[in-house]
């Protein structure tokens, strides 16, 4: 015999509800996580992107250093060269690296802010504090030296800070006109 009332297939309530309590705890344990995630990978987007200025920076003083003729560290925080930038215009120039923070009243010989830019500038007669070309934020001041000569090779160390990440780039650079 045949049933009158045709049977429902479906789901139960007990079911829906077992499902969205599954969903939730699957849902709070996501959520739980993500702020970690968040940290790494804003950690790791702050080291890449460290790691690129500096690179650039690193790039640029080689490019220009290795043509220097002459040099003269001034202090920890500057270099002035003398370079010969272009190969096909004869006569030199004379160019500076240094750390320059607009709270500084002038060149300094002590570092006392926590952030400086790394400058770059070509010159006649005297370098104008302030001037020149940014290569790259948030260098650290120089615990010693950012900039040093031994025989015919500078030494340069760059440390920079971006939020949490700290990143420091040590290289040497052997000018050809030394």
């Amino acid at each position: 015999m045949e049933s009158i009332i045709p049977s429902q297939k479906g789901v139960t309530i007990v079911e829906l509800l077992v499902a969205i309590a599954l969903l939730s705890i699957l849902l709070a344990i996501t959520v739980s996580f993500y702020p970690s995630v968040m940290r790494i990978w804003n950690s790791g987007q702050d080291t890449y992107n460290l790691r690129g200025e500096l690179s650039q920076a690193r790039d640029l003083m080689n490019n220009y250093l290795v043509k220097a003729s002459t040099f003269t560290i001034i202090n920890p925080g500057r270099i002035i060269f003398t370079a010969n930038v272009d190969p096909t215009t004869p006569g030199a120039e004379s160019c500076i690296f240094y750390l320059y923070n607009p709270s500084d009243a002038g060149w300094p010989s002590t570092y006392p802010f926590a952030s400086y830019e790394l400058r770059f500038m070509t010159y006649n007669g005297v370098p104008v504090f302030g001037s020149g070309r940014s290569l790259c934020y948030g260098i650290n001041p120089p615990p010693s030296t950012n900039f040093s000569g031994v025989g015919n090779q500078i030494i340069v160390t760059l440390d920079e800070t971006k939020n949490t990440q700290n990143l420091a780039l040590r290289f040497e650079i052997h000018p050809r006109n030394l």
